[in-house]
């Protein structure tokens, strides 16, 4: 505080001179420079010069007039660098906008202004400062005169004074006791944040409440101890139990002082609360422990380190057949008579080295019966002295049941064996199952099934057979096992369950029924027992699901060899099933069933999706579009009959015509269209002239009758140079179609690029 007020004091010292210095200078311009008057203005001069505090005169353009002695010094210029330089290289907030401002309120508002500024000294530190600045006019030149003050360590103080009482505030708020301050009348003068939360007002609206207003209940007790504080001036703790904001009942712990002045007079009361909720609710719960305790099922023993019984619950006295009292005359040998001082001595290092141990024992009872105990036992210290604390429980009952889970566990475990190998069986088969049903094609699903017949049948081998219908022969498609069956082919009539439609079994006794194509394998050793099942639907046979051993199997394993392979043989039959009736439905989808020629619909996601990989693989796309000229007349003169024998003969000249990876389709009506990939415009227009050729060669009949000369006239365009989208190339390959049954039909024109369109090329 006194740096403070010394600081205050130089302040108004300092306007008083330069109220005083700027007087002088009007007297002086008054004399209008008489010889005294130059005189004193030398005076003047040499004292600025000399002056103890900084003095810098600045014109309206921040450029710096004057500067004494003081100022260079302080900021490690010499006059001549300072009076080179504009205010700015010096005031680090500096700009004209806002010096101007300043020269404006202090010419026209107030004359003298004070404020705090940082300035940048020569080597680039920064200095903060106090600026008087005062406004002067001497004649016509006028400029703004301040008077520096070097404020370093006012700030230094002022900061560590900040920082002071941050600390302070921040250890009073941290608290996680409650501190209150009130007056004698009970109004309150302090509350800290913790009060704010526990009462669930803010700060604002605990200062100056009553403090009995809070605990109400407790007003005629305060009162009587607040007067009995006053005359013995001593600490008052006493405990409440109050209701917080949340309603919550909590314990509190107030520790009270009456606080008096230099006088002796009581000036207020400070308390502390602390909440003692968390220690009354632990006292409680230990309370409820020990009635756990005496009142739990099992026996609790505290025992000391020489095996005495400090502690006993009731159960563990009818446990042994003795009262609480008498066993706490006895010790852990009475219960136990085999047990030596020496081995209750190596049993007490043990526990205390692992801290708890579980075993079973078996004790002696009162009566001279022994009984089986399970015992848990915990090492402890408390203030230095060791304790073992045990919980025993009579498990007699226990290990007569025991026994009979052990004879029942070694059934069990041969019905889970079973279980186990039944349960992996199955999550194969639903496993293969899922993946069968997911494949979209047949070989797939020979894949899918060869791959989890070697885990279904370890050890063993076998293979998938495909049905030729043509030539009634069965081809092996896959095989699996070390040792796979060699046959590649074999006739229909030489395995009996194409004969019987049904599972087949065969060994190597077996003579009269066995399989002929199993003959060779037989006879060098590569079988001694197999499998055919027959991959039969009520309409087809699509092959043989064959398994084969190189060991006899017991009748037990056979069963279970047949029940597997059926159902493994019965998931691919549905399987290939499926994917004949998808394939089926699938060709009905996207083929015109007069001319098996694709639809409209199949071209133009064809076509999309033929232009996309065109455009990423930078090759063209040819288009042709015909339609087959007149062809009314043909309706009209044969029939639909007629027309329809036109459409089929068409239709499979051009199949015959196309390479693999063009697609023919009937577009609609006598249109048909034809995509050919990797065609350039000139190779997609000369095949459309050959086409052209060849339907008007074609001679056709019907009925015995032969069809009059077939023509067709046809439209191209290409990608990209007519488009890069499948509207857009239909479109123009319609265009020119119809431009060439305009000119006479019978002829091929070519599309023509649309001019607003830009130029498209292959890069």
């Amino acid at each position: 505080m006194n740096q403070i007020e010394t600081v205050v004091t130089e302040n108004t010292r300092l306007k008083q001179e330069i109220t005083r210095l700027r007087q002088r200078i009007l007297e002086l311009e008054q004399k209008n420079g008489s010889d005294s008057s130059l005189e004193e203005m030398a005076m003047a001069r040499f004292v600025m010069d000399h002056a103890g505090d900084s003095i810098v005169w600045i014109d309206y353009h921040g450029l710096i007039l004057y500067a004494n002695d003081t100022f260079c010094q302080t900021l490690g210029y010499t006059h001549t660098e300072l009076l080179k330089r504009s205010f700015g290289d010096i005031d680090l907030h500096y700009s004209i906008q806002s010096w101007h401002q300043l020269w404006h309120h202090l010419q026209y508002q107030d004359r003298t202004l004070i404020f705090e500024a940082l300035y940048r000294r020569q080597d680039g530190t920064t200095l903060p400062v106090e600026v008087n600045a005062n406004y002067l006019a001497v004649g016509e030149r006028s400029c703004i005169c301040g008077f520096i003050r070097d404020i370093t360590e006012r700030k230094q103080f002022e900061a560590v004074l900040k920082e002071k009482e941050h600390r302070y505030r921040t250890l009073i708020q941290q608290q996680t006791d409650l501190l209150l301050r009130y007056r004698p009348d009970g109004v309150i003068t302090f509350a800290n944040e913790p009060c704010s939360r526990y009462f669930g007002q803010s700060y604002e609206a605990l200062i100056g409440q009553d403090f009995f207003s809070l605990v109400p209940q407790y007003y005629g007790e305060v009162i009587a101890r607040h007067f009995d504080l006053c005359f013995h001036q001593e600490i008052a703790v006493y405990d409440q139990q109050l209701i917080d904001v949340t309603g919550a009942r909590r314990w509190l712990q107030w520790t009270e002082r009456a606080i008096f002045d230099e006088h002796e007079y009581l000036v207020e009361f400070q308390t502390t609360g602390h909440d003692m909720t968390e220690l009354k609710e632990a006292e409680e719960a230990l309370r409820l422990a020990q009635f756990a305790l005496d009142q739990s099922a099992d026996g609790v023993h505290w025992l000391s380190p020489d095996g005495r019984f400090l502690y006993v619950n009731d159960a563990a006295g009818a446990m042994s057949g003795y009262t609480r009292a008498e066993m706490l005359q006895l010790t852990v040998f009475d219960l136990d008579p085999h047990l030596s001082v020496d081995m209750w001595n190596k049993r007490f290092d043990r526990y205390k080295q692992q801290g708890a141990i579980t075993n079973e024992r078996l004790y002696y009872r009162k009566d001279g019966s022994t009984f089986s105990v399970e015992v848990t036992t915990n090492y402890l210290e408390f203030d230095g002295r060791e304790y073992l604390c045990s919980f025993s429980r009579d498990i007699t009952e226990r290990k007569s049941m025991e026994q009979q889970l052990r004879e029942a566990n070694e059934q069990l475990r041969v019905w889970v064996s079973e279980l186990e190998q039944h349960s992996r069986e199955m999550i194969l088969l639903n496993g293969m199952n899922d993946y069968l049903q997911h494949c979209p094609d047949s070989e797939q699903a020979y894949r899918i099934m060869v791959q989890f017949a070697s885990k279904i049948f370890p050890g063993q081998s076998g293979a998938i057979y495909l049905y030729d219908t043509e030539r009634s022969l069965f081809e092996r498609a896959m095989s699996w096992g070390e040792k796979a069956p060699e046959e590649l082919i074999f006739d229909a009539n030489s395995c009996w369950a194409v004969r019987r439609q049904r599972i087949t079994q065969g060994t190597a006794q077996e003579q009269t029924t066995r399989c002929l194509h199993m003959l060779d394998s037989i006879q060098t050793g590569q079988a001694r027992a197999y499998l055919c099942v027959p991959l039969i639907t009520r309409d087809d046979l699509f092959g043989i699901f064959h398994v084969r051993s190189r060991r006899l199997l017991s009748t037990q394993e056979q069963e279970r060899w047949e029940w597997l392979a059926a159902l493994m043989a019965g998931h691919l039959t549905l399987t290939l099933a499926n994917l004949r009736l998808r394939e089926h439905l699938h060709q009905q989808s996207i083929r015109d069933p007069l001319t098996n020629l694709f639809n409209r619909r199949y071209l133009k996601e064809m076509l999309d999706r033929e232009l996309r990989r065109a455009m990423r693989h930078v090759y063209p796309v040819g288009v042709i579009m015909l339609d087959i000229d007149h062809f009314k007349n043909f309706n009209d003169t044969y029939g639909h009959d007629g027309g329809d024998t036109v459409l089929r003969m068409i239709a499979a000249f051009m199949q015959s015509y196309i390479r693999g990876e063009d697609a023919a389709c009937r577009y609609g009506g006598e249109e048909f269209t034809i995509v050919l990939p990797g065609a350039a415009l000139n190779d997609t227009c000369r095949r459309a002239e050959d086409l052209r050729a060849g339907i008007k060669r074609m001679r056709l009949e019907h009925d015995g009758r032969t069809l009059g000369q077939v023509t067709a006239s046809f439209g191209v365009a290409c990608f990209p140079e007519h488009g890069v989208t499948t509207e857009g190339i239909l479109k123009a390959a319609d265009v020119a179609l119809y431009r060439a049954k305009n000119a006479g039909r019978d002829r091929v024109y070519i599309a023509e690029r649309d001019p607003d369109e830009p130029e498209r090329t292959l890069l």
